[in-house]
């Protein structure tokens, strides 16, 4: 239940990670405390003196004196700033509190979105049950907000001048550290298209072919293992195929087979019917990523040991899906 720790206990335990080690010790030990580079030993004094520096820096007033830890559920000896506005109260500088709350958020929004799928692939990356937040160590390269997973441990990162920014954007976040971490087989979001856009409308489609061809046991193959293998190897540093993964392949099949099917005469036709009985011996249509294609085609439909494979390369993938089946009627 690594993942229901983690929801339960965020706030808490990570409020206490910092307030322990402020509350017992002396200031001096505090100071070396805080002053560890170490990544996740988060929002150190020097960076807190930094931004507190260049706020009052802005607004011409000198750098506000820091308040005693625990008020407000802040960070241990998190500093307050004047408000610009007149007549408001201090405020403080963003603490830990709102990453955890906007790292809850995000969590929240990934588990209704991926599931049980998305607990096991948080679980299996995310080994330690552990947050922690730190200053983004590509310094002004770093990004306003972003997290990774480092040795089990879920990280947020932000950017050393914008503490507290973009709590917003951590669901994006969240999904891109968990997808960074490798494991065998699907990645989240491809998985995720397979369920909602190809396995959850394939037998009815399968049903409209078969009636089209007057073969009730027709087999319509994805090949989602073989081709997710393929595009992965091809496509290194471009993930953005595998969120539509399985409607690629669902629109191979559909605007492409189907109404190819139907523009060339199967339907209604009994010799036409009989003729692809012939020589589809498999009753299989199989969606292939090869190499390279014949002349170049971006869509490729060939005929070999019985079986009608639908074939593009990596580089065309998803690319004119109402042509895959052209041709067909040539094969018979």
């Amino acid at each position: 239940m690594k993942l229901e720790e983690i929801q339960a206990n965020t706030q808490t335990a990570a409020r206490s990670r910092y307030s322990k080690r402020a509350s017992n010790q002396s200031p001096q030990a505090k100071g070396q405390e805080l002053q560890k580079t170490d990544e996740t030993e988060s929002f150190s004094r020097l960076w807190v003196e930094f931004l507190l520096t260049e706020a009052a820096a802005g607004e011409g007033r000198p750098p506000p004196t820091p308040t005693s830890p625990g008020q407000n559920n802040s960070l241990p000896g998190a500093p307050t700033l004047a408000s610009p506005t007149k007549g408001l109260p201090p405020r403080r500088l963003s603490s830990f509190n709102i990453y955890a709350e906007g790292f809850l958020s995000a969590l929240t929004s990934y588990l209704d979105t991926y599931g049980d799928d998305g607990k096991t692939h948080f679980n299996d990356a995310v080994t330690q049950s552990e947050l922690a937040v730190a200053v983004n160590p590509l310094g002004d390269e770093g990004e306003t907000i972003s997290a990774t997973v480092k040795d089990g441990v879920f990280v947020i990162l932000f950017h050393h001048t914008r503490l507290g920014y973009s709590m917003g954007s951590l669901g994006d976040c969240l999904l891109a550290a968990i997808e960074a971490v490798l494991r065998p087989g699907f990645s989240l979001v491809a998985k995720h298209s397979i369920d909602e856009h190809y396995n959850a409308e394939i037998d009815e489609l399968t049903q409209e072919i078969g009636n089209i061809l007057n073969m009730p046991d027709v087999v319509l193959d994805p090949n989602f293992e073989e081709n997710y293998a393929a595009l992965a190897k091809a496509k290194k540093d471009d993930t953005l195929w595998q969120e539509a993964f399985g409607r690629a392949i669902f629109t191979y099949f559909s605007t492409g087979l189907r109404d190819q099917l139907t523009n060339q005469g199967f339907e209604g036709d009994e010799m036409m019917q009989e003729g692809f009985a012939e020589v589809v011996t498999s009753k299989t249509f199989r969606v292939r990523v090869v190499k390279a294609t014949t002349n170049d085609l971006t869509n490729e439909t060939i005929l070999e040991d019985g079986v009608i494979y639908l074939q593009c390369t990596p580089e065309r993938w998803s690319y004119s899906a109402s042509n895959m089946g052209d041709g067909l009627v040539d094969l018979l």
